[in-house]
């Protein structure tokens, strides 16, 4: 299960990080995918899934989200 449910980040783009509790601990989870092209995974460990966001061209908030685990992780930028 993520530890952290969403985050805000900047219009020009960033990179992060979400936690990942698992029962037992250090036990593998699926895959994670995103709902939007602008939101990248990088990279999966037992402790979290990391991932990287573009920057926002435009000047209207957006919103995705990373399935992570059966969890919503949203992002909103």
């Amino acid at each position: 299960m993520a530890l952290q449910m969403s985050r805000a980040l900047s219009q020009y783009g960033a990179s992060g990080q979400v936690g990942v509790s698992s029962n037992p601990a250090g036990a593998p989870f699926s895959a994670p995918q995103t709902n939007v092209p602008w939101i990248k995974i990088t990279g999966t460990s037992a402790a979290g899934v990391a991932y990287a966001v573009d920057a926002n061209p435009a000047l209207t908030a957006r919103s995705g989200a990373i399935a992570i685990a059966g969890q919503t992780f949203n992002v909103f930028q």
